[in-house]
């Protein structure tokens, strides 16, 4: 995007609410529903919206996948495949 003549760097931020069940802790209602929303919205701004997506409690692995395959060239996913829930931050770039 540009802007009278000056160049910027556009970037969102946003808690997907990604919970999934896990013993006693109570999953985010819709989660699956709101992933394919999330990434319906990415893709429609993945060339000419945002520059970079910061993405909070995208907390399991297929999430994952369905949001970097969303039309964002890189993908920074502080996964740990050691812990059943890891650090939740997922992060889409177009650069």
């Amino acid at each position: 995007m540009q802007t009278a003549g000056l160049l910027g760097l556009y970037i969102v931020t946003l808690n997907i609410w990604g919970l999934p069940r896990i013993g006693h802790i109570t999953p985010a209602p819709l989660r699956e529903e709101r992933v394919q929303s999330i990434c319906t919205t990415l893709k429609a701004n993945a060339t000419t919206g945002w520059d970079v997506v910061l993405l909070q409690e995208v907390w399991v692995a297929k999430d994952r996948k369905t949001l970097k395959e969303c039309g964002y060239a890189f993908s920074l996913d502080l996964e740990d495949p050691r812990r059943q829930l890891d650090s939740g931050l997922l992060l889409l770039s177009r650069f």
